[in-house]
C-alpha cells in the first residue's frame, strides 16, 4: 500500500468555524472566487469601489495606470489620503470607538498569558502625547 504524501504547508486549507463564517465578510470560497474574477476582469472598477470606502483628502483622478514595457504600475494616481486617520480617526465617531483596534502579542504575553489591547477611543487619546 502507498503511502499518502502529506501536502505542504502552502497547500493545506483550515476551515474556519462555523461562527466565524457567520461574521465574516467574505463567507464561501464561492464568494471569494466570484470577487477574485471581478478584481481581474475589471481591476479599476473593483479596486475603486473598495478605495470608496476609505475617506480621501483628494480624490484620485485614475485608478490603476500601468505599462509592463517599462514595468510601471501606478495605482490612484493624484488621490491623497491620511492612512493614520482612515485606521484609527474615523472609528472615534462611530459604533467602534469602544471595540478593539490592536491586540499586542510582546513579551507580557509570553510571561502571562495576557494579550494587552487597546480599542480606538484608547489608543487616540494615547496617541495624543506625540
Amino acid at each position: 500500500m502507498k503511502e499518502k504524501t502529506p501536502k505542504s504547508e502552502d497547500q493545506l486549507v483550515y476551515e474556519p468555524s462555523d461562527s466565524v463564517k457567520t461574521k465574516a465578510t467574505i463567507k464561501t470560497m464561492e464568494e471569494y472566487r466570484e470577487l477574485y474574477q471581478k478584481s481581474v476582469k475589471d481591476p479599476e472598477k473593483f479596486w475603486g469601489e473598495l478605495a470608496g470606502e476609505l475617506d480621501w483628502k483628494k480624490k484620485w483622478n485614475k485608478v490603476l495606470e500601468w505599462d509592463f514595457s517599462k514595468p510601471e504600475i501606478k495605482w490612484f494616481n493624484g488621490g491623497k489620503l491620511n492612512a493614520s486617520y482612515n485606521c484609527l480617526d474615523r472609528h472615534l465617531n462611530t459604533w467602534r470607538r469602544n471595540k478593539v483596534a490592536l491586540i499586542w502579542q510582546g513579551n507580557l504575553w509570553k510571561r502571562t498569558g495576557l494579550l494587552p489591547t487597546s480599542n480606538f477611543t484608547t489608543m487616540f487619546v494615547s496617541l495624543q502625547m506625540f
